[in-house]
């Protein structure tokens, strides 16, 4: 007989002693985990506490790059902040999200510039880079494109330090706000054709896309 028994534990006063903003948890090993994050935390009738998760699986969830499609001189740029963009997304806090995708944003829009001749400084930051295609000729300049670029610059500025004191009408950064910046970026790369979203790759290639678990055969015997 397997005797089963639970020992209560109070997850919030750990939270608060090791976690600044929104907490996360890996629930599974070092290799094979899924990242939650924390929402809630209500204590029950029974004085335990019941702790409300948000699966963060498909958290921002970027697009397939289609390395062919971006110019040569800068493919192993964009898939270096892309890859890192990707290691965030699921270890990061929102603002570190936010800065990764301001570094692959910033990455894009100089191959795309570049690759189109148009003129800009070396070290432009993302403001600049964003002016810059904002004044591209019609068949350069990208609306949709140069907008989601827009949204990543501003969620980026407003989590610089002392911005409060400058503009105290700006909110702090949010989970949400760092998903859509991620989501930003992923239409940034699909809207230059360099990057495709996976279920559009499905329908082009008639493939179904399935991540739900199959449940085993029974063995009838």
């Amino acid at each position: 007989l397997d005797v089963v028994a639970f020992q209560s534990y109070r997850i919030s006063e750990e939270l608060k002693a090791i976690v600044d903003g929104h907490p996360l948890i890996l629930l599974g090993d070092r290799t094979y985990f899924t990242p939650w994050s924390v929402t809630n935390i209500e204590m029950s009738i029974a004085s335990q506490e019941v702790v409300t998760l948000r699966s963060r699986a498909t958290f921002g969830a970027l697009p397939r790059l289609l390395l062919e499609s971006i110019p040569q001189e800068g493919r192993i740029e964009i898939r270096q902040f892309f890859e890192q963009l990707t290691n965030e997304i699921y270890r990061a806090g929102p603002q570190s999200i936010i800065d990764r995708s301001r570094d692959l944003t910033s990455s894009v829009l100089r191959v795309y510039l570049r690759s189109k001749n148009v003129p800009f400084k070396a070290n432009a930051d993302l403001f600049a880079l964003v002016e810059e295609l904002g004044k591209a000729a019609p068949g350069i300049k990208k609306e949709i494109a140069l907008h989601a670029s827009q949204i990543v610059r501003i969620f980026h500025s407003c989590g610089k330090p002392g911005v409060n004191e400058v503009r105290p009408d700006t909110r702090g950064i949010h989970e949400q706000d760092a998903e859509l910046a991620v989501l930003c970026v992923g239409t940034i790369l699909c809207d230059l054709g360099w990057a495709v979203w996976n279920t559009d790759a499905a329908l082009r290639t008639g493939i179904t896309l399935d991540d739900s678990p199959k449940r085993p055969k029974e063995d009838t015997g």
